[in-house]
């Protein structure tokens, strides 16, 4: 999860669903595929929300640090705050190009970190609703790996376990797993590691387990973000 996110499981099924806009695609073994689900915009939507709430020019690690500390001393549920990611369209678990990001539930005490936690938390809505699409159609693992650059944000990966339900894990250096992969695959090719090989070469640097005590609060904000989403996509129809 970086500028856009995706959710990828994998099956052994080739699977095309144009209910959820989902299809499976081969990957490097014949013997599996992967059933894709896109999120237009993940990282980048945290990105726009620092630089209009901080506003300190351009992002760096110290800036992505003061967001992770204000969004901590937010309550999980944002204090009412809710976010709908859509900075670019939504592509997963339906499709709209016109349907763009909101804030709703703004009140006089709303505070910098209630908004940046909405957006934080919208960007997990959209993860957790992906994973339930797909969930319909095949068997999701109890544990889900988290990579990108949000994955670097401890507070972003256990708002993700909280939010979904499921164990995350991730992996040292998560930015870069991208060429991580490609690097583990040029090696297969060469001959030099098999597939099978390559879960070695991947350590797990920690594990976030979901706090069950939060789940009554999410389970409660997460149906009111879908109900916003709705609504948001009424509003767009009417923008056409």
């Amino acid at each position: 999860c970086g500028t856009s996110g995706s959710v990828s499981t994998i099956t052994e099924k080739l699977l095309i669903n144009p209910s959820i806009m989902m299809t499976s695609i081969k990957g490097a073994s014949p013997d599996y595929s992967y059933l894709y689900g896109e999120l237009e915009t993940a990282g980048k939507c945290l990105e726009s929300a620092i630089q209009i709430v901080i506003g300190k020019g351009e992002s760096t690690d110290e800036l992505y640090n003061e967001c992770a500390s204000l969004i901590e001393k937010s309550a999980p549920g944002a204090n009412g705050v809710l976010f709908s990611q859509f900075l670019h369209g939504c592509k997963t678990p339906f499709e709209d190009n016109n349907i763009r990001s909101s804030l709703s539930g703004l009140r006089l005490e709303t505070k910098k970190k209630d908004i940046l936690r909405a957006v934080a938390e919208g960007i997990c809505y959209h993860f957790r609703w992906i994973l339930e699409s797909q969930e319909k159609l095949i068997s999701i693992h109890e544990y889900i790996r988290f990579a990108g650059g949000l994955a670097r944000m401890p507070i972003i990966s256990q708002m993700l376990a909280d939010i979904t339900g499921h164990p995350i894990e991730t992996i040292k250096h998560p930015q870069y797993v991208g060429a991580i992969g490609a690097a583990a695959i040029a090696a297969v090719g060469l001959g030099k590691i098999s597939l099978d090989d390559i879960p070695n070469y991947i350590e797990i640097e920690r594990t976030y387990m979901p706090n069950k005590s939060l789940k009554s609060i999410y389970n409660k904000a997460y149906k009111n973000y879908l109900s916003k989403v709705n609504y948001d996509r009424q509003l767009a129809k009417k923008w056409r």
